[in-house]
């Protein structure tokens, strides 16, 4: 059964390549991480964390930038836990489309590998055409020159290897039996 018969070598129903979805055209940029939750929070995780790296100093320990964005931050009114809260929701929304894309690589994955194990599958098929073309071609010509009586008498049943190297095998040679002649008394 040739290649072509074989219903593996067809693509799948399902394989697309994800068209419709902007993941492969856009950059990934901070302002994708700022979402609807600032509408509902009053001070979100995006302007903590902001606040922060702002004061954040080699010079100044941890403990005294806790102490100031602490203080800053209620001196506002702005409480703690629902900053972490804000951060928790972004998290998990991060979280989410992160998985969302390991998913679709996956499934690209998983597409090419099967692509590329077809594409053996056409080039093993595609090797023994073209062994056999030429193998006829050379079996037309030798009969041709046969035909015509203008055989190459060195000619005899090289055959091309089918990896395609182009070189061929030294021709076999046929042993022939002497005839002696036999001395009749």
């Amino acid at each position: 059964m040739s290649v072509f018969n074989k219903k593996a070598i067809e693509l799948p129903a399902d394989f697309t390549i994800y068209d419709d979805d902007e993941l492969f055209l856009d950059d990934v940029t901070p302002e994708q991480f700022i979402s609807a939750r600032q509408k509902t929070a009053r001070y979100t995780i995006d302007q903590a964390s902001s606040l922060v790296n702002s004061l954040n100093n080699n010079n100044v320990s941890t403990q005294v930038i806790a102490g100031v964005v602490r203080k800053t931050l209620e001196s506002a009114d702005i409480r703690f836990d629902e900053i972490i809260d804000d951060a928790k929701s972004k998290e998990a929304a991060l979280l989410a489309e992160f998985q969302r894309r390991e998913k679709i690589i996956n499934s690209l994955v998983e597409k090419v590998e099967r692509l590329q194990q077809q594409n053996r599958l056409f080039q093993q098929e595609l090797e023994k055409t073209v062994y056999a073309r030429e193998f006829l071609q050379r079996a037309d010509s030798s009969a041709s020159a046969e035909a015509t009586g203008t055989a190459p008498k060195a000619a005899g049943n090289a055959v091309a290897p089918a990896s395609g190297t182009g070189q061929r095998p030294a021709p076999k040679k046929v042993a022939r039996k002497r005839k002696v002649a036999s001395v009749t008394v």
